[in-house]
């Protein structure tokens, strides 16, 4: 995996938390709305087909958040790992690239907090990229965790 990559997983990380929390509490809500079928009055349901949907959307729900609990646990390698590859550039590319990347701001907004103009911060972007893009992936992985290695340790989950 190359540099550019975690960095890019970190940007996304927190949209794809919410992503994930938001559909959670989507099922949850479906589940609640879920009322019985009205009895008929000889004693039976008017309901047909599969009588109990309520296990499978547990089972649903149990899926999402372990998908959750896999992203949260990713996004914790991709940060470390981030903060490990930033510390091999210069400061000023550092703290431009954790800004954009890691804390997800605008290369404007890093522009004003770095009291830079917003070209330099764009050139600065250009060139850290450029450095963090020549690191070869063998130590990119050197830093990363087996687990995140794996089929599905590092892919987002959506």
């Amino acid at each position: 995996m190359d540099a550019i990559t975690i960095l890019a997983r970190c940007r996304d990380a927190q949209r794809d938390v919410e992503r994930l929390q938001k559909r959670i509490r989507r099922w949850r809500s479906a589940m609640t709305d879920i009322s019985a079928p009205p009895m008929d009055p000889d004693g039976g349901s008017h309901a047909g087909g599969e009588t109990d949907r309520l296990p499978r959307q547990m089972a649903d729900i149990d899926t999402l958040e372990e998908q959750l609990r896999r992203r949260e646990a990713a996004r914790t390698v991709e940060t470390s790992t981030a903060c490990a590859l930033l510390d091999r550039l210069n400061e000023t590319e550092s703290d431009v690239l954790y800004g954009y990347y890691v804390r997800r701001e605008a290369l404007s907004a890093v522009a004003v907090r770095l009291k830079y103009s917003d070209a330099y911060v764009r050139r600065v972007k250009r060139s850290g990229d450029a450095a963090l893009a020549s690191i070869p992936e063998a130590e990119v992985n050197a830093l990363l965790p087996d687990w995140y290695k794996t089929k599905d340790g590092g892919k987002r989950n959506e």
